[in-house]
């Protein structure tokens, strides 16, 4: 074999070797491009799937979050109706025609009034209008020895009375007449005022 023959031999095998490098080179080449793809798209799939569930979990706590303020307003909303109700229902007995309002203090006191002296403590308006008629009429049937007086200081309420005997107060204010009434009528209220219009959001 000559030189020449020899060196053609060295250059071919070469190309070969160089060209199966090259053919392997590309193959892991392409072999570490897919499991990068796969891995970027399962990244991107896990990615998207956290977001999509964020998103969700946000969207559900804004409802509750709006649900939760809407059922609040009304609520405060069905209370006001309700308190408005009840003081107009105080103003219109404070108002009764031909004395009414006074007979039925009367009547609550003549109940109420206990076998012992006692105070009544009345608001200033039905102090000086009506406190002593209230006085002279309940002590008619009574024992001396137990009157009810009319006390000096007034009562901070919209109106009915307060009788104070030397052990405890007996509370026949409107105003906590009204708060007791509504603790245990406002259900029945409601549904008189708003039937099923009130809705549960």
């Amino acid at each position: 074999m000559t030189v020449e023959n020899i060196k053609n031999a060295i250059i071919g095998d070469a190309q070969k070797e160089a060209e199966r490098m090259r053919t392997a080179g590309r193959k892991r080449a392409d072999e570490k491009f897919r499991r990068a793809e796969q891995a970027l798209r399962r990244d991107y799939k896990r990615r998207l799937a956290e977001a999509e569930k964020n998103q969700q979990n946000a969207k559900s706590r804004s409802v509750i979050a709006l649900r939760s303020a809407l059922s609040m307003q009304v609520l405060e909303a069905k209370n006001a109706v309700i308190d408005h109700v009840l003081n107009a229902a105080v103003e219109r007995m404070i108002n009764l025609p031909s004395g009414g309002y006074k007979n039925t203090l009367l009547k609550w006191l003549s109940d109420a009034a206990p076998q012992e002296a006692a105070q009544l403590i009345l608001n200033s308006r039905d102090k000086d209008s009506i406190g002593e008629e209230l006085i002279d009429s309940v002590n008619t049937n009574r024992a001396e020895a137990a009157p009810v007086t009319l006390a000096e200081d007034a009562a901070e309420i919209s109106g009915g009375f307060v009788l104070r005997t030397a052990r405890y107060e007996i509370d026949k204010g409107l105003d906590s007449i009204v708060a007791k009434l509504k603790e245990e009528m406002a259900p029945e209220i409601a549904s008189e005022l708003f039937g099923g219009r009130i809705e549960r959001f």
